[in-house]
């Protein structure tokens, strides 16, 4: 129950918002997938959006996951704070890398997303979650899915890398409002 309250609060809003930039972009991208520095130029701008939608909510958790769990669903669930500050860390590594996935959908590149998703699987996710599950409980499990995000997302980032002309700084600058208003908020 904890972990699954922790789970639910974070990826909500991150489901709702990677289903509805999906949906608009996929057939987006698929239409220019001849058009690479076009698909670089949206990509960023999408990436930005993300950001600026997620980061303030994200972050939020982060700092005030106790605050938030105690006020919405009472104190005796306040040990899911930390598990949801920590799964909260998941959803600012989404939103950084974009909409990856949907660019290498669009493309036509399927294949290099099943395989990204059957090496983090077999060899990230699944053996860091029994392991750290294992040995830590609800914030082992909460571990294990920030560690799988941040593999999965790389291995995708890398993939783009090698299709379309995108640097760390292009996406540094891309999610740098983010960045600075998430400061200066908070």
């Amino acid at each position: 129950g904890i972990y699954t309250l922790a789970f639910t609060l974070t990826e909500t809003l991150r489901s709702q918002i990677s289903g509805i930039i999906s949906r608009v972009m996929l057939p987006i991208y698929s239409r220019m997938q001849n058009d690479s520095h076009g698909i670089a130029v949206l990509y960023l701008k999408v990436t930005r959006f993300m950001t600026l939608t997620m980061f303030p909510f994200f972050i939020t958790i982060i700092l005030y996951s106790n605050d938030i769990i105690e006020l919405l669903f009472g104190n005796e669930w306040s040990s899911a704070a930390y598990p949801a500050a920590l799964l909260a860390v998941s959803g600012l590594i989404y939103s950084v890398s974009g909409p990856s996935i949907e660019v290498l959908q669009g493309i036509g590149r399927p294949s290099a997303i099943l395989r990204i998703s059957f090496i983090n699987l077999i060899f990230v996710a699944m053996p860091l979650t029994w392991y750290l599950t294992y040995s830590f409980g609800v914030i082992g499990s909460s571990i294990a899915v920030i560690v799988s995000f941040a593999f999965q997302r790389t291995l995708s980032h890398l993939k783009l890398k090698s299709v379309l002309e995108i640097s760390e700084f292009d996406i540094l600058i891309a999610i740098l409002p983010s960045l600075i208003g998430s400061m200066l908020c908070y």
